[in-house]
Order: C-alpha cells, then sequence, then structure tokens
C-alpha cells in the first residue's frame, strides 16, 4: 500500500482510507490496510472521495475521461475532476465507473466461478451445472466471456448436455455508443445441436446507462454455422440480422438482475427465424459470495430434423466473484 491514501466520507464521521479498486455497478470496492478482505460499499452510501492517482472515469452523460477526483471542499454536493488540461464540475452520484490507470493488468480482470448440483431420488435424478465469466476493460476497450455448462442424467430418458459460451469486445465511443463484435457458442442436446456458432458485428447504444441501470439495444450483421448430432441433416451456414436488447438493474439492496433477448431473423434461408433469452438473477449473500438464478431460452422455427424447437434450462448456483 503506498503512503498516500485514497479516502471514502460515509456520512459526515465515517471515513475508510485505502486504494479505490473499481467502482462498477453501484459498487465502489476498496482495499484497506486493516482488513484483509476489501471493502465493498454502495455507491449510494459515498458522501465525498478524495485521490490521489489517476482513473478511467465514466459519467452518466456517455463522458469518458482520464483524471484524478477530488470532493469540492467548498461545496461538498459536487466532485472536482481534473484532468491536467482542464477541470469538470459534476455530482457525485454522476459517477458511474472508476478504474485505476497504471494498474497490473491482473488487477484489472473480474472473473466470476459458479457450481450447482441438483439430486432427486425420483427416476434417480443427477444434475450439475457450471459457470464461469471473465472481464476486462480498459479506457476504449471492453472484453468479456462466458461459459455454462449443464449436465442431467436420469433413468429411462436419455442424458441431456448442453453447453453454451460467447465471447465478446466492445469498443466504447462518445455519448454512449459502443461497435460491439462478439461470438456465441451452442451445444444442445434437446435441439439436436453438436454446435452452433454465430459471430456477429454491429453497433449499440444504451438508452440509460446510471450506478444503478444499464439499459442498451444493438443490431448488425451475424454469420450463422450449424453441425448436428443426426447424420440426416448436412452442416448448414447461413447469413442473418441480429437486434437484441439488454436490460441490467444493479443495486437493489444484494439483489442484481441481467434480462436479454436477441432476434435473429435469416437473410439466406427464407423464413428462417431464431431468438435467444436470458434472465439471471444473482444475490450477494457473504463477502464475494453469491447465489444465482437464471433461465435461458432458445428458439428456432427451423430446427434440425427430428429436435424441438425450443430448449430451455433453468438452473441454481453458488458462486465467486473474484476482482
Amino acid at each position: 500500500m503506498n503512503a498516500q491514501k485514497d479516502s471514502i466520507f460515509l456520512g459526515k464521521k465515517s471515513v475508510l482510507l485505502g486504494e479505490i479498486k473499481k467502482l462498477e455497478k453501484g459498487v465502489l470496492t476498496i482495499e484497506t490496510i486493516y482488513s484483509d478482505t476489501d471493502f465493498r460499499i454502495k455507491w449510494s452510501e459515498v458522501t465525498q472521495i478524495y485521490t490521489y492517482r489517476n482513473f478511467i472515469i465514466d459519467l452518466s452523460n456517455g463522458q469518458r475521461i482520464i483524471a484524478n477526483l477530488n470532493t469540492d471542499v467548498e461545496d461538498i454536493e459536487n466532485v472536482n475532476i481534473d484532468a491536467g488540461g482542464f477541470m469538470l464540475q459534476t455530482k457525485l452520484q454522476e459517477i458511474i465507473y472508476l478504474d485505476p490507470t497504471g494498474d497490473k493488468l491482473y488487477k484489472k480482470i473480474d472473473a466470476s466461478f459458479e457450481f450447482g448440483f441438483n439430486m432427486a431420488k425420483a427416476s434417480n435424478l443427477r444434475q450439475i451445472t457450471a459457470g464461469a465469466g471473465l472481464g476486462y476493460q480498459t479506457k476504449k476497450w471492453a472484453l468479456s466471456s462466458t461459459f455454462d455448462y449443464t449436465f442431467a442424467q436420469q433413468d429411462a430418458v436419455e442424458n441431456v448436455k448442453r453447453v453454451d459460451g460467447s465471447l465478446s469486445l466492445k469498443r466504447l465511443l462518445p455519448k454512449e455508443w459502443f461497435l460491439q463484435a462478439s461470438a456465441d457458442f451452442l451445444s444442445s442436446s434437446e435441439l439436436g445441436l453438436e454446435l452452433r456458432s454465430t459471430t456477429k458485428i454491429g453497433p449499440g447504444y444504451y438508452l440509460k446507462h446510471t450506478n444503478t441501470i444499464a439499459f442498451s439495444v444493438d443490431s448488425g450483421i451475424a454469420f450463422n454455422n450449424e453441425t448436428y448430432t443426426s447424420d440426416i441433416d448436412d452442416q448448414k451456414s447461413s447469413y442473418e440480422i441480429y437486434g437484441g436488447v439488454a436490460f441490467e438493474k444493479y443495486a437493489i439492496g444484494d439483489l442484481s438482475v441481467l434480462t436479454s433477448l436477441n432476434a435473429y431473423p435469416s437473410l439466406t434461408e427464407k423464413g428462417r427465424f431464431r431468438t435467444d433469452f436470458k434472465l439471471d438473477l444473482k444475490y450477494d449473500f457473504f463477502s464475494d459470495f453469491y447465489v444465482s438464478f437464471g433461465w435461458t431460452y432458445n428458439f428456432d422455427n427451423q430446427p434440425a430434423v427430428g429436435s424441438e424447437k425450443g430448449d430451455y434450462i433453468f438452473k441454481t448456483s453458488i458462486g465467486w466473484d473474484l476482482d
């Protein structure tokens, strides 16, 4: 810990001294010398802030700046953001993201891991779920990836196996715009898919982006490639347009909600239409540990021969955030 310290005021009397690690999704993480674990504080509870380092700072109006920030001593309702060449004043709650510059790479990585197991005497049911997520963000770029695995086994029916994942690279643009390139992967015994890979690229826009809400839309062109578990269908490739909407609500006490919907009307397969829907609930119950509840639904009006048009999965897991 450096001799200089960031200072966080909670109310008029409580003060935390240490190094701010990040402000994200309405939660400020700070490392202190008097605790083995980092403090996680709701940003709405912070009344004053004083820093000595530069941070990547995002404001709710879409501005992104590298600067230090300090509460105005003559008017503690405002925060002075000093970028060296110019000074900007704003309200504390208009700041929605902080990330210290100059930190080592591993300090900028967010990661989460989760695992679930369900068992029932009826039909000798056994179900395993596992998941992981990684994220990394700089002033202009954001990289994220997810992985989810589900396996279910019970008497008298075929085993169910489902694997899905994603990799996304986002270029952050001024005024809440972004350009995103991503790849999604899905393997599903219910849909008869050995592997579906969908790569897509297009622009997006945050309709609302604050310390408690992220609401965005995006669209573009997608390339879909599929191989099947059955020999009846040949491998198939197609071009699609896509449109998506994502809504995330966080800092609802210890609860956060994420939901997204993507639609893929085909350009090269007449009448084909796909949709992917996801709903995730996350409850932080102790330190960096959480419980998650998730529901995912995939629909295809022209599925593989002998397969269902829709596949859904509901899962519960216990997870751990590493940030």
